[in-house]
């Protein structure tokens, strides 16, 4: 999406506008793929093997999240640094990584005999108060902004690098219905390129393929 493809519209609210990952741009991204893939510094994390690396010394960068943090904190004896996402060069022209970006709902049943009290702890549980509380006991960085300047979460680089991540190498997940038939072809196609079923030669065309997959899912 850094490259320039949208997911259900710029906003990601539109179903209607489905998956935009393909033409010129799904073809240059599809071609750094292959590339990345047929680079050998280049390791596909599956089964914890990232994490296992990190710690051994095959592997120097590992992409994951704040989750992953006591881990590689335990694994590296706290000598471990963490950044938001790079850019990366498309034809000459660096273009930023993205991931998705979300948070926790909280959420209280609309039929409970008691909707003041669950409103009400629903409230509490999303306040500043409950975010700063769930951070102190276990590392859980807010997405309450205002927490961001506190300085137990500000001199943390992980929480740094996350709140980074969500300023500006990130897009909010869709949460419309569709999304949820995002993920198999997507899924699928990212196999089929560490499978390498797809080339250079084939680039286009199956990226093409792939979008099209969705047209009777969305």
């Amino acid at each position: 999406m850094g490259a320039g493809g949208t997911l259900f519209g710029e906003d990601g609210t539109d179903g209607d506008a489905g998956v935009q990952f393909g033409g010129d741009i799904g073809e240059a991204v599809t071609d750094y793929l292959v590339d990345l893939r047929n680079n050998p510094n280049f390791v596909n994390d599956t089964n914890g093997s990232g994490l296992a690396g990190l710690k051994s010394g095959a592997v120097d960068v590992v992409f994951s999240g704040s989750w992953d943090e006591p881990t590689v904190k335990e694994n590296l004896n706290g000598d471990y640094g963490v950044a938001a996402l790079p850019t990366f060069n498309l034809n000459g022209t660096p273009a930023p990584m993205k991931s998705f970006a979300g948070s926790t709902v909280v959420a209280w049943n609309p039929y409970t005999k008691h909707a003041k009290a669950a409103d009400q702890l629903a409230a509490f549980l999303a306040s500043t108060e409950s975010q700063k509380a769930h951070y102190e006991m276990r590392g859980t960085v807010p997405s309450d902004m205002t927490l961001a300047s506190e300085p137990e979460i500000a001199n943390n680089p992980v929480a740094k690098a996350q709140l980074d991540t969500i300023a500006r190498t990130s897009v909010v997940q869709p949460s419309i219905p569709e999304m949820a038939n995002f993920w198999g072809p997507c899924e699928n196609f990212g196999k089929s390129i560490l499978g390498n079923e797809v080339n250079h030669n084939n680039a286009r065309e199956l990226t093409d393929k792939w979008m099209a997959s969705y047209a009777s899912l969305m």
